[in-house]
């Protein structure tokens, strides 16, 4: 039967892995920006009553909380190009 040769790995060579892994999470992460985990500003929204029960009922038909809604609903308008005005929101992407 033929010997087969096998390499054995040297320990610098599982440090060198564990470098590479490290290096490519930092380019994985290094295009989206870094987010705050807690909030350092909390921001109140004054609603009507009855504008707090129709949001409040429009999100729980879709299982979300209100203030999860509202802040998914503003992330989305301006990601999204939308200008908002007094008047109210242009949506000119067509």
């Amino acid at each position: 039967m033929p010997t087969v040769k096998t390499s054995r790995r040297m320990g610098t060579d599982r440090d060198e892995t564990g470098e590479a892994i490290k290096e490519a999470a930092a380019i994985a992460t290094a295009d989206e920006p870094l987010r705050p985990t807690v909030a350092e500003k909390m921001v109140t929204i004054r609603l009507t009553d009855f504008e707090y029960n129709e949001l409040k009922a429009a999100y729980a038909k879709q299982g979300v909380k209100l203030a999860t809604g509202i802040k998914m609903a503003a992330l989305w308008l301006l990601q999204s190009g939308a200008t908002v005005t007094r008047a109210g929101v242009i949506d000119r992407r067509g």
